[in-house]
Parts: C-alpha cells; structure tokens; sequence
C-alpha cells in the first residue's frame, strides 16, 4: 500500500507539472494571437529562474540542436520553450547569428547544472510574427526605440517563440525578445 501511495503522488506531480506546463502555454497563445507583425512593448518581469547550456553550432540546423538539447534537458521542460540568450555586444554589433546561450524556463524545482537568475525589472520586448529572418530587423527597431525613448540597455536579449507548439506554418511563429532596461 505504501509503495502504490508513493506511485500515486509521484503521479500527481507528474500530472500537475504537466498541468502547469499547458497553462503557460495557453497563455502564451492567447497573448500571440493579439500580437500584430512587429510590436515593441517595455514591460516589468519578475525574476525568473532558466537553466542555460552553451551554444557551439555554426549552421542552424534545428534537428542537431534538438538532439543536443534533448540529452540536457527532459521533453517536458524542453516543452516550456527553447531559447537564445544573445550579449547587449553582439546585438549592437549585428551578430545575430551566434548565440552566447541556450535557455529554457525552469518550473518547479527542476535541479540542472547551471540555473541562471534572469534579473528582475523593466525589459524592452520585441514580437516578431512570421519567419526567423526578420529578426534583425526588430532588433534594429527595439534599438531605435530605446534610443528615442532614452533607454539604456543592459545585459543579453533574450529570445523565446511563443507557440512552436501549436502552429502549423512558420508565419505564424511568435518570438519574443527581452532585453533589460537599465535604470
């Protein structure tokens, strides 16, 4: 009895964590769906814990990245989204090709190797409806706006699509970027 009461609660975790992980995601598709093409937005963020690897691949090939990331990280959490972490350097230098990171979210208490706090404050976000390669061009937008609104950036950008999840054409793929603004 005792051994089929643990089995249940490990259950219920699993299912709750589950649970958790399609309300995020619910959320996140109800706000793409409100999103026009490029939209700018400065928004406050709690701090939020992400669990980072490195990033070494040259050409953008998705299925090598997956196998790479699913040997880190469980297909749950890889569920929560994977995402770039780009220096503040390199995108005012236009080197948006090469990552520094790779993140994804952490839930719960998820134990990886290492767990990086994104601080918490006021970020620049970006949201690019449609295929990767406009990116640099809503980068270029978020920097002219920080520049016009005088903002002062800091630390990375940070990227994440929104609903990979749930679309069935690439011009419907939301990625969010965040960069922190320094106060």
């Amino acid at each position: 009895a005792e051994t089929k009461e643990k089995e249940i609660e490990n259950q219920i975790k699993k299912l709750k964590h589950i649970k958790k992980i399609l309300q995020i995601k619910k959320e996140q598709v109800n706000f793409c769906n409100n999103l026009q093409e490029q939209e700018i937005k400065v928004i406050n963020c709690k701090k939020e814990k992400i669990s980072i690897i490195p990033y070494s691949f040259v050409e953008n090939d998705i299925s090598k990245l997956f196998d790479y990331v699913k040997n880190i990280w469980n297909l749950e959490q890889i569920q929560m989204g994977v995402g770039g972490m780009l220096s503040l350097k390199k995108v005012m230098n236009k080197e948006f090709e090469l990552y520094d990171k790779l993140y994804t979210p952490v839930l719960n208490s998820i134990a990886y190797e290492k767990i990086y706090t994104k601080p918490e404050g006021t970020y620049l976000c970006g949201y690019q409806k449609g295929r990767w390669d406009r990116i640099p061009e809503l980068y270029e937008k978020m920097i002219a706006f920080a520049k016009k609104n005088d903002l002062k950036l800091t630390g990375y950008a940070y990227e994440l699509g929104l609903n990979e999840f749930v679309i069935s054409s690439q011009e419907d793929y939301i990625t969010q970027i965040m960069i922190k603004i320094d106060k």
